[in-house]
């Protein structure tokens, strides 16, 4: 590949689970085309912890405080732009771990990334979308995306306003905490609605201070989104047996548009 500024070069850390992952494709594609040099490191999955290995069917996927990306990001020597979005938190506390415990494992991706000069977008827990939910409604909607959580429905507004209390006393200027407005979501409380995706991720990513450059939201074809939803994770466990899988997943080059897209 020929030389390229390192100026030009933005790396972006993606960590989240599933808002993350069904969006994967649109954030990768408007990143590919919108940055000219954009290596893209993520660590989401659907059902995605922060600390402990989790499990979707018969995929098991270790916690992202835990996973390879971290040690990739130390090892990547060369001069960049670092931008991250930390995104879906709250998955944990539906696998019953404390709101302590939670914030602590975000923190420590804050503070590596911070290591890294990140400029670091948190996204809040849809409190508003929330509040809305009736004990039954609250208890569908737990069933259908985590059915082994016995976390209750007594007391989680109470969790869910401790935890977007926390992440908003640590706005600086290195981190920005963007609210999850409630018109994103519709009958499911947590996911954002096909129809809202691109106006929440343009919103969202506007967050980045990128100088000139600007993130135009595009939606990725049949073709890009088959790419990027065949893309393996770096590590995984698969029916009990350990898997690992070479990064990154995809690369791309030409003559004003270089970049990579890996899984951890």
């Amino acid at each position: 590949m020929g030389e390229t500024p390192s100026k030009s070069r933005y790396r972006v850390v993606v960590l989240g689970a599933s808002n993350a992952t069904i969006s994967l494709p649109l954030i990768a594609h408007s990143l590919r085309s919108s940055l000219p040099y954009a290596d893209i490191f993520t660590a989401v999955g659907h059902g995605r912890s922060y600390g402990i290995w989790s499990n979707v069917l018969y995929r098991s996927l270790p916690g992202i405080t835990e996973c390879n990306l971290w040690d990739e990001l130390e090892e990547d020597n060369e001069p960049s732009t670092t931008v991250a979005l930390i995104t879906d938190i709250g998955n944990d506390l539906l696998y019953g771990v404390s709101t302590e415990q939670t914030l602590a494992w975000v923190a420590d991706c804050v503070e590596r990334l911070k290591k890294q000069n990140s400029q670091t977008v948190i996204t809040l827990l849809p409190f508003d979308s929330l509040r809305n939910l009736s004990r039954a409604r609250f208890m569908a909607t737990r069933t259908l995306f985590f059915p082994r959580s016995e976390f209750g429905y007594d007391g989680f507004l109470d969790r869910v306003a401790a935890i977007n209390e926390t992440l908003t006393s640590w706005s600086d200027e290195s981190v920005r905490v963007v609210e999850a407005r409630s018109e994103w979501y519709g009958f499911d409380p947590i996911h954002i609605r096909p129809k809202q995706r691109v106006n929440a991720w343009g919103e969202i990513l506007s967050n980045w201070h990128l100088g000139e450059e600007k993130i135009q939201m595009v939606r990725p074809g049949w073709g890009a989104r088959r790419s990027i939803r065949r893309c393996q994770f770096a590590r995984r466990r698969f029916l009990g047996r350990e898997q690992s899988f070479a990064q990154p997943m995809l690369e791309w080059s030409g003559t004003d548009r270089r970049g990579k897209l890996c899984l951890f």
